[in-house]
């Protein structure tokens, strides 16, 4: 029977060709007074090689296995997990970083419920199949900063209390989506270049402080609906080559929105025998939209985007094109100052 065993906790680049499970983690340490798994030092599996960590505990609470905690530093940095990685449920009380970490192609990665008290890590790190980081809580910095996901990334209701960095973060074009539907972002959140090759849905997630688009590139769906955004929003340089939609979004009551020098490009034909042949150009569609303050269109093709039943406190086209037919569309919109209201 393998075993797990260093009393300073050092496992820097060492091969594990066998199953790190529960079983494996409590005869190492035994069970604290309140039936969990505490690990109180800190822990450095830095460049190592992981067959299987099955360490998670089952999302519906049927099984009844203890929950791991990592009471100090955790070090998966350079590390490569070949097949399964359980982390459900974990608690990681110190700095976990997993940066540069490869999560490869063998089986998927689970976060589920996974608390991180300090700041997680995961700068470039390389999600060969999907990841659940469902319900997660970051109550520290996140960096997930040049991080490749290639196939489904899962954030859906999770709470990032502190800054959370996906700056250049890649969303593969053979990925399934992007899930932040629900997400809660309590500070500053930057998606700053980062591409989403497929379909991202952010319905219903917070921005409690600033969220930085700038220079994203949507090639798929994206979808804003029912997103709260309480402070300043910027997607200027932003790229959408298909639909992108702010259903019954809210913009900040005390901040200027901006959509500067936005790229809403046809997307090309894959048939390259009629190169011609384009597909439908996007729908930039605000519905049922509320802003409360100065919204701010500048260096804009406004072809195919509409406006309808929304409030709107004041807008501005500063070197804006409205070509082809149907375009720039306002529907039953209040514009809203002072002094009086506007209706058309």
């Amino acid at each position: 029977r393998q075993k797990l065993q260093n009393k300073d906790g050092v496992f820097q680049n060492r091969i594990f060709n066998f199953a790190i499970t529960h079983d494996l983690l409590q005869e190492a340490v035994g069970l604290a007074e309140d039936g969990n798994i505490h690990f109180n030092f800190d822990l450095d599996f830095s460049g190592s090689e992981f067959q299987k960590i099955d360490v998670g505990s089952d999302i519906l609470d049927i099984d009844d296995v203890p929950k791991v905690i990592f009471s100090r530093t955790v070090n998966f940095s350079y590390a490569t997990f070949s097949d399964i990685t359980n982390f459900n449920k974990a608690t990681f009380s110190g700095e976990a970083n997993f940066s540069y970490a490869k999560f490869l192609n063998a089986n998927r990665a689970y976060f589920f419920q996974a608390a991180f008290s300090r700041k997680a890590n995961f700068h470039e790190a390389k999600f060969s199949r999907a990841v659940y980081f469902d319900s997660a809580t970051f109550s520290g910095e996140v960096d997930f900063t040049y991080a490749t996901f290639s196939e489904e990334a899962n954030f859906h209701e999770a709470k990032f209390l502190e800054k959370a960095y996906f700056s250049y973060a890649k969303f593969l074009e053979f990925s399934d989506i992007a899930n932040f539907i629900g997400a809660r972002f309590s500070e500053e959140a930057s998606f700053i270049g980062a591409t989403f090759s497929r379909a991202v849905y952010f319905d219903s997630a917070r921005f409690s402080e600033e969220a930085n688009f700038m220079g994203a590139r949507f090639s798929e769906i994206a979808d804003f609906g029912y997103v709260v955004f309480s402070q300043k929003v910027d997607f200027t340089n932003t790229i959408f080559l298909n639909a992108v939609q702010f259903r019954r979004a809210t913009f900040s009551p005390d901040h200027h929105t901006y959509f500067c020098n936005l790229n809403l490009k046809q997307k090309d034909n894959p048939d390259k025998r009629n190169e011609k042949e384009t597909y439908p150009a996007p729908r930039l569609q605000f519905r049922d939209t509320i802003f409360p303050q100065l919204v701010l269109f500048s260096n804009y093709n406004l072809y195919q985007t509409t406006f309808e039943s929304c409030t709107i406190a004041g807008i501005k086209f500063r070197s804006c094109e409205f070509v082809k037919t149907g375009v720039g569309v306002f529907k039953r919109n209040a514009f809203e100052n002072r002094t009086r209201q506007k209706s058309f």
